[in-house]
């Protein structure tokens, strides 16, 4: 990446993990393996060469997507590897930040996809649909992390920014 694009200021380490909301007795451990690999293994590929690019201009975000445990879920092995993704980042935060790079984790419930181009226009123009939307959207996921790359969250780092409906 930093080869073709010869630096990365901001990244953003998307969701990867299947459902799998089997109960835990009927689990295959070859699904909760695949699961946790899939949200830990970016973190462990992408943070070793940000890291080192970053550091050299002492400046750098980075935010992990990842979910708010604290909503119930039925999926027991996807939870495990949020978990485990949340706090890859969260122990990864300390040790950015002597680099000067920020590193935080948006952590959003479900999330539904936008029906068509004209709503997720009018969320991004905070309209009628926006202000009275149930559930978090994508455009929240966009603003969240909009902000934790901003300079007004300069001195953000090690944060779990929940959404909670």
């Amino acid at each position: 990446m930093i080869e073709t694009f010869g630096k990365v200021d901001i990244c953003v380490i998307g969701p990867g993990a299947d459902w799998n909301a089997e109960a835990i007795s009927d689990l295959p451990s070859e699904s909760c393996l695949k699961d946790l690999r899939q949200e830990v293994a970016p973190v462990y590929h992408l943070l070793p060469p940000l890291f080192r690019d970053m550091k050299r201009r002492s400046c750098g975000r980075i935010v992990g997507i990842s979910s708010n445990l604290h909503i119930p879920s039925p999926s027991y092995s996807y939870n495990v590897a949020k978990a485990a993704r949340t706090e890859a980042l969260l122990r990864a935060a300390d040790e950015a930040w002597t680099m000067g790079i920020t590193v935080n984790v948006i952590a959003p419930g479900p999330v539904g996809p936008f029906s068509d181009l004209r709503t997720a226009a009018a969320f991004c123009g905070h309209g009628k649909e926006w202000t009275e939307r149930k559930r978090v959207t994508p455009q929240d996921i966009a603003e969240g992390v909009a902000f934790l790359c901003s300079e007004e969250a300069r001195y953000l780092s090690g944060c779990v920014l929940p959404y909670l409906f």
